[in-house]
């Protein structure tokens, strides 16, 4: 669990909890207990920062599927010159 500051874009969608106290909390559940050859896996913090770097790659994969990458490469050399 992380408690943060809320930024503008998340002030319509605070709870009345986070309205009264002033922070944003962000929760993260895992089956993750111990990685192996990984001393700190079990931490908190290890876990938050395994989650955040897998939710950027998500989101390079659906930015670069709105994009249209799936239709590369065409036919035609001058459509993929671009």
């Amino acid at each position: 669990m992380r408690r943060v500051r809320p930024t503008h874009r998340h002030l319509k969608k605070l709870t009345a909890f986070e309205k009264q106290t002033g922070w944003r909390y962000c929760i993260t559940a895992t089956n993750i207990c111990h990685m192996w050859g990984i001393a700190v896996s079990a931490h908190a913090q290890f876990l938050d920062v395994l989650h955040r770097s897998h939710a950027g790659v998500k989101d390079r994969v659906r930015t670069n599927r709105a994009t249209g990458l799936g239709n590369r490469p065409s036919q035609s050399w001058e459509v993929n010159r671009g």
